[in-house]
Parts: structure tokens; C-alpha cells; sequence
């Protein structure tokens, strides 16, 4: 997969459905979780990883926030 700007992503992210972007920020909380986990036992492969995914989930419920109710229920 080719790697996105922020500004693609943030495009790509405000075409989903306010329901999709609230499974995609449950779905990176809980990868967020594992990693940390599996931090705490052995090494991360990609550390970045933790960094991308905050980014990830700032940007999924700064677009959550931004819509107006009739467009959030949606």
C-alpha cells in the first residue's frame, strides 16, 4: 500500500460513514492496546506505529466533530 499524506488521508477518512469511522477508531484503539501490550513483554517491531495510529484516531474524531448532527447520523 502506498503511503498517504496527511491530507489524502484525512480525504480518504471523510468519505466513510460516521459509523465506519467509529469501528475504524475501536479497531486502532485496539491495535494500539496490543502493541503496547506486546510492548511490555518483548520489543515492537515499528515503533512508529504508535505515533501513526494517535494520528489516525485524532483525525477520524477531529472529522466525527466537525459534521453537523444530520450529517453525523448518517
Amino acid at each position: 500500500m502506498a503511503k498517504l499524506n496527511s491530507r489524502n488521508r484525512f480525504r480518504e477518512l471523510g468519505a466513510l460513514s460516521s459509523d465506519e469511522l467509529k469501528a475504524e477508531i475501536e479497531k486502532l484503539k485496539k491495535e494500539s492496546f496490543d502493541l503496547r501490550f506486546k510492548g511490555a513483554a518483548e520489543a515492537v517491531a515499528n515503533n512508529a506505529r504508535f505515533r501513526q495510529i494517535r494520528k489516525d484516531v485524532a483525525r477520524m474524531l477531529t472529522i466525527l466533530g466537525t459534521r453537523t448532527p444530520e450529517k453525523a447520523t448518517s
